[in-house]
């Protein structure tokens, strides 16, 4: 998934708000800060489903002779699920 800087700021300020409407957050520090983390672990996601998308290609790119007449979408998808349960990593 592509989020772009402003995307991801306006998920962190909905997330926030929406925690503290609920009664299961309060801020008591400087809140922009606490925005900054929520985007940077977006980020980081985001990196490491990048990641996983390269290492799939790289593997459907390596086994390609075995893979002939299959769906390269199909096949990509179904590596990058593996690898992520692997991993444990949550598409």
């Amino acid at each position: 998934m592509k989020l772009r800087d402003g995307e991801m700021q306006r998920i962190a300020t909905s997330i926030l708000s929406r925690l503290e409407k609920a009664g299961l957050l309060r801020i008591v520090a400087n809140r922009a800060a606490v925005e900054l983390r929520i985007v940077s672990a977006f980020r980081a996601n985001l990196r490491a489903e990048e990641d996983l998308d390269v290492e799939a290609a790289r593997f459907a790119e390596s086994h390609s002779r075995e893979l002939v007449g299959m769906d390269r979408h199909k096949v990509l998808q179904l590596v990058k699920e593996r690898l992520a349960k692997e991993r444990g990593f949550t598409l």
